[in-house]
């Protein structure tokens, strides 16, 4: 008994040093992509305004509750305004997001637990989210805590799991009703009774109430739930034509296969195809978990523009991580097993290899591989100092334009102007800029010509100017 204790310290002592030596490493990189107005603009107002206010000016209020952001301030005003203080202000939910996944694993597989924890952390969607000071690490803590307090029949903590996923995001209610119609489904006993179904719930309706209070409030602050027609990301709720809804499932599979999953999807449903036709329990609990999860975050994704981002759907990927251990472990007669799991973890760490060619948009806050772009960054931020160019002579796109304050907390209030192809004097293009169109990178290719250029693992910062009249 104090053996297997002391190993299972041990563990999550190891889990908690991974969580510490990944935030170490990624403390100074400045906010990038969504975190940019998620975290840094929603925080700047809360810090800026003294906490004054509930509801966010028009142009970064994207209808979530804005807890996050004010959690973030909350943490500048006591710890002080870096990016170090930002991004371990992540570091909580990040031990607690692999010490879940363990304890989830150790219910599920038993010994071979510890699998899923590592497995998880090496997915190339949650490792990038993880060195971001992102939201969705917290949604993700919520989803977990919950997940394991119905496993483990705790209503109060339950209680207050969901109430965390009621004050992080309308994604997170979402992910609240998967989690209450899985409840109803988990426990094998008593499923039609009317009491069974007060039992389960009543720890949902608090999270509820704050999620309903919100909607309410935010309506009559503002006129509006969810997006407005002036809103900057508008265009991503717009729905989509039939053709548009065939297009998002060719992507949503993509999505699926991409960064290294191909072989973590293939491998399970090969084996849930060919496996022993026996009851076996915890592979269809998380089957319905997991397929519940989909059937709760995918639809809005399928019929809106520009809503299948990786990150959206990570509670579906970490029920397939999990059902992916699960399928090995159930298989009597496959041999080897860890070695099975080794190679999902080689495929996914592969994911963050993946870069796509320059007119393939990529999902860059889904894997690793945009972390050489924090110091190419840097480079051409140095080059343009020595060379005095005016950084609002620049133009680009998301997620680079804006006050330099908004990204490295560095008090600067200038910072790189809107791309403009006829006023501009220079483009800054990089590879992790998805809003760049084809006509317009093949603008640069023909009329324009790089003044400097900076390249590091497949990723390319540069700054063109326009070529010489003839």
């Amino acid at each position: 008994m104090i053996n297997r204790e002391l190993h299972e310290r041990l563990i999550l002592l190891t889990l908690s040093g991974l969580a510490f030596v990944f935030t170490w490493l990624a403390k100074d990189n400045p906010f990038f992509w969504d975190t940019v107005q998620l975290a840094s603009k929603q925080a700047h107002f809360f810090y800026e305004s003294g906490f004054s206010y509930l509801i966010l000016p028009l142009e970064i209020d994207s209808g979530h509750p804005p807890t996050f952001g004010f959690y973030i301030a909350s943490c500048w005003k006591v710890f002080g305004k870096t990016l170090p203080v930002s991004h371990f202000a992540m570091l909580p939910f990040l031990i607690g997001n692999l010490w879940l996944l363990y304890f989830i694993g150790k219910h599920y597989l038993g010994v071979y637990g510890t699998w899923l924890p590592f497995l998880c952390f090496v997915d190339p969607t949650l490792s990038a989210q993880s060195i971001l000071v992102s939201p969705d690490i917290v949604l993700i803590f919520f989803f977990l805590l919950s997940w394991f307090a119905i496993i483990k029949d705790q209503e109060k903590l339950l209680a207050f799991a969901v109430m965390g996923l009621g004050l992080i995001s309308m994604r997170g209610w979402m992910v609240a009703v998967a989690l209450f119609i899985f409840s109803l489904f988990q426990s094998r006993t008593a499923r039609t009774s009317m009491g069974h179904f007060i039992q389960k719930v009543t720890p949902f309706l608090p999270g509820a109430a704050i999620g309903l209070s919100f909607l309410i409030y935010h309506k009559a602050m503002t006129g509006w739930v969810g997006y407005h027609p002036e809103s900057p990301w508008a265009g991503s709720f717009a729905t989509v034509s039939v053709w548009g809804f065939c297009k998002n499932i060719g992507i949503l599979i993509w999505r699926y296969m991409d960064f290294g999953r191909l072989f973590i999807y293939g491998t399970t449903y090969y084996f849930l195809f060919i496996g022993d036709k026996e009851d076996k329990p915890n592979v269809w609990e998380v089957l319905t978990l997991t397929s519940i999860l989909e059937l709760a975050l995918v639809p809005s994704l399928l019929i809106h523009e520009g809503l299948l981002g990786h990150r959206y759907l990570l509670p579906i990927f970490i029920g397939m991580n999990l059902l992916f251990c699960l399928c090995i472990k159930e298989l009597s007669y496959l041999k080897n097993k860890p070695a099975w799991w080794a190679l999902g973890v080689f495929f996914l760490l592969s994911g963050n290899l993946w870069i796509y060619p320059k007119h393939v948009a990529q999902g860059w806050d889904s894997s690793l591989a945009h972390v050489p772009f924090y110091e190419l960054r840097a480079d051409l931020l140095d080059y343009i100092e020595k060379e005095n160019i005016a950084p609002t002579d620049i133009g680009t796109v998301f997620p680079q334009k804006g006050a330099f304050e908004i990204y490295d907390l560095n008090d600067e209030s200038t910072g790189f102007a809107k791309a403009d192809f006829e006023k501009s004097k220079y483009i800054y293009y990089s590879t992790v800029m998805n809003d760049f169109t084809d006509e317009q990178l093949e603008i640069l290719e023909t009329d324009w010509q790089p003044k400097i250029q900076f390249e590091n693992f497949g990723i390319e910062v540069i700054l063109y100017e326009r070529k010489p009249s003839l």
